[in-house]
């Protein structure tokens, strides 16, 4: 085996031990609060606080990854997951407020991964050959695929057959594999990475960030269309369910088939695009896959029409997931590694971090609004709700075309 492949397993390895191992411990801890407190927010505690944290840490995470060694802020990072993991399996059975002791578990394994991603999405370029890039992401990303389909199941099924604290052993297991995987890893293996030299203060940095975003017209038009994507397509993770198993009294069984349908789409692609060429024109690919994404996400829409030929709209139901599934990833992976080979290595760290958290913040806004919408009563909800995934799926078809032509960008030479 070649030494860039090398990097490229144990980069893999690092980034899906990490992953799969917090998607398994954060379901398992939602099980457990719900058992133990009641509370059905268990269940939203993440989507609400990974925005919140991002948000908060914004100025310093970017700023700070350039500045200091990569290998070292996500070698620190992941051993500050253990610390507080070990912390919380001390404590979480002789405390009183167990809800809060959560809470704040949640907010430092949280702020760690945004330490941990910004430092490893700035760092793909030095870690294999440039040509590999490509696959490094694919395959980085099918390590997050399979978390997405087997994560539920393996935390259910870890939580009905074990005591909790083996959730907690198991994540803590999880994070240390990443942490020897990075230990591994030649962080200067394709070209020598270099310190920045600036000497502003963090702020400063970070604003010199936003002012390289807002000189870049094609990166920020996609900033912006991933920011509009993010808001209405979480009415996939808000609207369907409300809408099968609300309004249409469906089984759990049918909606978890579209969800794990999701997750086997967005593993082929990462498995085509981590084993095929890198891409010519990257941009063009992720543009039109936003407008592709317009038309899976109304397309859902026929599922609630369909309602009374179940089988006809369960096929419908999963064919639909997979080519969103599919589709995302055709859309993220083209656009995020034209970022790593297009941005300048000394601002990586802060252009990464402010595209996540200004991704990220529009997820608890997406969740509000579609919280309303599909709170109307006016309007039968057999009819209502396909109608708001159509319209959803129309203004992203709208939003994504307009955000490039009205820019007049030529995206085949960006």
């Amino acid at each position: 085996m070649s030494k860039s492949h090398q990097q490229l397993w144990l980069a893999s390895l690092a980034a899906t031990a990490s992953t799969l191992g917090s998607a398994v411990f954060g379901f398992g801890l939602s099980l457990y609060l719900l058992a133990k407190t009641g509370s059905n927010i268990s269940f939203a505690l993440s989507v609400v606080i990974q925005p919140l944290v991002g948000l908060a840490l914004m100025p310093v995470v970017g700023p700070f990854v350039d500045r200091h060694s990569k290998k070292a802020v996500i070698l620190w990072s992941q051993l500050a997951s253990i610390i507080a993991l070990i912390g919380f399996a001390l404590t979480f059975t002789q405390t009183t407020h167990l809800f809060a002791l959560s809470i704040m578990l949640l907010i430092a394994l949280r702020a760690s991964d945004q330490f941990t991603s910004t430092a490893q999405q700035a760092s793909k370029i030095n870690l294999v050959e440039a040509e590999q890039l490509q696959a490094l992401t694919g395959y980085q990303q099918v390590g997050q695929s399979l978390s997405g389909i087997f994560a539920s199941m393996l935390g259910a099924a870890l939580y009905a057959m074990l005591p909790f604290v083996w959730l907690i052993i198991a994540e803590v297991i999880c994070e240390a594999i990443a942490l020897i995987a990075t230990w591994g890893l030649n962080f200067h293996f394709a070209q020598n990475q270099t310190l920045s030299s600036e000497s502003q203060p963090h702020w400063q940095q970070f604003k010199s960030g936003f002012t390289y975003l807002s000189h870049q017209k094609a990166l920020f038009a996609f900033i912006t269309i991933a920011v509009g994507l993010n808001l209405l397509g979480t009415i996939d993770a808000v609207g369907l369910p409300v809408m099968l198993l609300k309004t249409m009294h469906w089984p759990a069984w049918r909606y978890a088939l579209g969800d794990t349908a999701f997750g086997i789409g967005t593993l082929l692609a990462s498995l085509q695009l981590s084993r095929r060429p890198p891409l010519t024109h990257p941009l063009q690919v992720a543009w039109r896959f936003s407008m592709m994404f317009g038309g899976w996400l109304a397309g859902l829409g026929l599922v609630g029409v369909l309602h009374a030929h179940t089988t006809v709209a369960t096929i419908i139901l999963v064919i639909t997931q997979a080519l969103l599934g599919w589709n995302q990833n055709w859309l993220n992976i083209p656009f995020s590694v034209w970022v790593q080979t297009t941005v300048p290595q000394d601002l990586q760290g802060r252009v990464f971090n402010l595209i996540s958290t200004m991704v990220m913040a529009a997820m608890p806004l997406g969740v509000g609004l579609y919280t309303l919408v599909f709170s109307v009563t006016a309007i039968s909800a057999f009819w209502w709700q396909p109608f708001v995934f159509a319209m959803a799926g129309l203004v992203v078809v709208g939003f994504s075309f307009l955000s490039i032509r009205l820019r007049h960008l030529d995206l085949s030479n960006p």
